[in-house]
């Protein structure tokens, strides 16, 4: 088999009908529980891995199905699970609070030759933030034998080698 050209998103185009391609993922996951898994939709499927092989930096894929006329338009998307991604967000969204008005904060003071005592935390909160963007590129790195598992998957179940 080729080398599998792997993106975080992805757009395949299938001579067979939406209903068909949604009946073969629906078949080909009800048949084998031990195998990757998640629900299917009308037009959208999230796909997972089994979850013994699971992990912290295990990737899902979302799947949207698009009917036109020269077929179906299959347009993937590769990402962290929900919760991971609740978090990443949290922590930037907290160090972003509170780097803006720690600066605001320990501006005001600086002008006013008082402590600056609010300018303390800005440094940690970057360090947190590049901490977390790298963990990020880590998990993503790590993920990419989990990923080329579930786009070969994908391929194999969709008849689309």
């Amino acid at each position: 088999m080729s080398e599998v050209q792997l993106k975080l998103r992805f757009q395949i185009t299938s001579p067979l009908q939406k209903e068909e391609l949604v009946n073969l993922l629906k078949c080909r996951m009800t048949k084998n529980l031990e195998e990757i898994h998640g629900p299917v939709l009308r037009d959208h499927a999230t796909i997972n891995l089994p979850i013994k092989q699971q992990s912290i930096c295990s990737p899902q894929l979302s799947l949207d199905f698009n009917q036109e006329e020269s077929g179906t338009v299959i347009k993937g998307a590769f990402g962290p699970k929900p919760s991971i991604w609740l978090f990443f967000m949290f922590v930037y969204i907290v160090c972003g609070f509170v780097i803006t008005f720690g600066g605001i904060i320990g501006i005001s003071q600086l002008s006013m030759d008082k402590a600056t005592i609010a300018l303390y935390p800005i440094p940690f909160c970057l360090l947190i933030s590049a901490g977390v963007y790298y963990a990020s590129v880590y998990g993503k790195r790590k993920s990419r034998p989990q990923m080329v598992d579930l786009m070969n998957y994908i391929l194999k179940t969709l008849e689309l080698d």
